[in-house]
This record gives C-alpha cells, structure tokens and sequence, in this order.
C-alpha cells in the first residue's frame, strides 16, 4: 500500500507542479480526463460488445413490454396468456442483457478508480471551475456542498468542486461519444422507428 499511495501522490504531485490543478488550466484538464476517459469506455463496450446483437435483444423487449401494456390495456385473456409465456425468455434475455453491458465495466472499473484517485490527490479542497449563473437558483439543486455562490465584476458565478465538473462533463462528452461510436443502447429503438419511417417513405412514394 505504501508504494500505491506514494506513486499516486507521485503523479498528483506533478499536475500540481504543472499549474494544471489551477484555474483556468484545471477546467481544461478536467474537461480532457473526462472526455478520454468517456472515449476509453466507448471503445471498450464497442470491442468488447456486439453492439448489433445487443440492440436486436433490446427490441424484442421493447416490443414484448408493449405486447403486455397493450394486453392490459384491452384487458385481452389471450393476448395476456401470450405475454406470459414470453416471460421467462424475456427475463433471461434481460439477464444475457445485464452480463453483456457488464464486461466493459469490469475492465474501464480499474482504471477509473486509479485515475479518480490520482485526481482527487491534485484537486483537493479548492474549486475548480467557474459556472456563469447562481446554481442556488435552481430548486432543484440549491445549495450543495459542491458548489460557492461568488460575485465578480456584478455578476454571480457558481465555483464549483472538480468532482462536480467531472461529472458535468463526462454527462456532456459521453453521450455524445457513445452515439458517434455507436454504443448508445437507445440505438434499438432509433433504429427500429428509422426501418417504420423508411417503410412508410416507400409506400407514399408508391402511391405518387
């Protein structure tokens, strides 16, 4: 444990001798940690998964929870009987579902928590970014141990911790990363309206 925590210090220690933990270099680092680590993850679960398969799993789901919205709805005996003996092969794809997307997690864990905790070494008690509006304002987040109300030049800005813009950043990037790459698991249902709308393009240009 000894040589762990010297070599993670180690590193904290020249990001610190680098200015990288002072702003505003530390929102452009943070931003960048945040980003490779997203694009790590997204590669991961592209080798790793086969992102097809996965989507046509998440279809015939989809469309088994609107086969039994439906039988409900209607209150149809035969629909619903239909529905029940879809249930086990529903639930253990779910299951297969579950063991796919966790193979990625298990390798881009490790190296999360490393680097978090190299972070957390270098950027510890400051704050590290400025957000231009009153985060207090919002009801739904108020007042956080994160994030400090301060007024520069008559304007009110939100500090806040690394923590909080790591996260905020990563929301941002990692989407965005996850549908360029493909790996976005809401892919099955885009991809099952895209084949209806194209269906539908064919037929009003038949009947033209």
């Amino acid at each position: 444990m000894g040589f762990w925590s010297d070599w993670l210090d180690a590193i904290a220690q020249w990001i610190s001798s680098n200015n990288w933990n002072q702003l505003p270099q530390s929102v452009l680092f943070i931003t960048l940690t945040s980003i490779s680590i997203s694009a790590f993850s997204a590669i991961t679960t592209k080798l790793l998964i086969d992102t097809e398969s996965l989507n046509e799993d998440m279809q015939k789901i989809n469309k088994w929870n609107q086969k039994r919205k439906m039988a409900m709805e209607r209150a149809d005996k035969k629909l619903w009987l239909s529905v029940k003996r879809e249930e086990d092969a529903i639930k253990r794809l779910q299951q297969s579902m579950m063991m796919k997307r966790m193979k990625p997690m298990l390798v881009t864990s490790i190296p999360f928590m490393v680097i978090f905790a190299i972070l957390r070494r270098a950027f510890n008690g400051h704050y590290y970014a400025w957000i231009p509006f009153n985060m207090g304002k919002f009801p739904w987040i108020g007042k956080t141990p994160w994030s400090e109300q301060v007024t520069y030049d008559g304007h009110v800005y939100s500090k806040i911790s690394f923590t909080f813009w790591y996260f905020l950043s990563s929301f941002a990037f990692g989407s965005l990363i996850s549908r360029i790459l493909g790996t976005n698991p809401q892919g099955a249902v885009s991809t099952d309206s895209k084949k209806k709308s194209k269906t539908t393009k064919k037929t009003v240009k038949k009947n033209k």
